[in-house]
Order: structure tokens, then sequence, then C-alpha cells
């Protein structure tokens, strides 16, 4: 790949290393290589690192994987769901839009963030917005 070496003093034991080395496949150029060097992946760019790990997933028979039926049946469903909520959502926008215009929003809003997140520093401001307006997690205002 024409990657740039860099020196490498291995401690240790060197027959062990190379031991293992041969049994997980390794050549005796490349043990004899790493003995006194290493190339590190970062040397690589991104587009050859990419082709680099596909093309071993590919040489080594690796395949997308597809889940198991009831998996599937389960995703689908939940992608279903979600197509059909989205549209139910879209017909009651209109209508949802012109209630919330229609709330009351606290006086001195900013005051009572400021107040929620000086107790409470590491609080989001806007998880502080939805205490100050009393929205709960569902979304729902309190009372």
């Amino acid at each position: 790949m024409g990657l740039q070496a860099e020196p490498e003093a291995i401690p240790g034991d060197w027959r062990k290393r190379a031991t293992t080395l041969r049994r997980h496949g390794a050549t005796e150029a490349e043990i004899a290589f790493l003995q006194h060097q290493r190339i590190e992946l970062n040397a690589m760019t991104s587009r050859q690192l990419i082709d680099f790990i596909t093309g071993k997933l590919t040489v080594n028979g690796v395949t997308k994987l597809i889940p198991a039926a009831d998996i599937l049946k389960q995703h689908a469903r939940r992608l279903l769901e979600q197509q059909l909520a989205a549209a139910a959502i879209a017909e009651l926008k209109p209508q949802i839009s012109k209630q919330v215009e229609a709330q009351h929003l606290p006086s001195k809003l900013r005051d009572r963030i400021a107040s929620i997140l000086q107790k409470t520093p590491e609080t989001p401001w806007d998880v502080a917005l939805a205490e100050a307006l009393g929205v709960t997690k569902s979304g729902r205002a309190r009372g």
C-alpha cells in the first residue's frame, strides 16, 4: 500500500510473539518486518482504510446481515407505525398549531429559566424551559 513504516522496539519475549503471529497466519516475511518496525492504521487515508477493510471482509465471505424473521417483522411494524403516526400528525398539525398559539406563556420566562439553571447549572436550557413550562417528559403540560 506504500505506507510509511516506523521503527518499533518490541519489549518482552519476541519468540512468543512470533509464535502467536504464525498461529494467526502471518508469513515469515511479515514476522521479520514486525520484529523491528510497524505501520499504524492512521498512516492510511480514510479511503485506503475503507477499501482495505471492505476487501478483507469480501475475501472472507462476509456479507450484509439480514436479521431473523421475528426481528424483521418487529422492525417492519415499527416502520409502518411511524409512517401512520406521521400521517396522523400531519392531518392534526394545523389544529395543534392553533392550540399552541392560543397558549399563554408564563411571564418572565427567561428569569424562570435562569433560576432553574442557577440551582442546577448542569441542566440544559431546553430542559429548564420544559420545566418552567411545566411540560413533562411525555410532552404534556402539568396541571
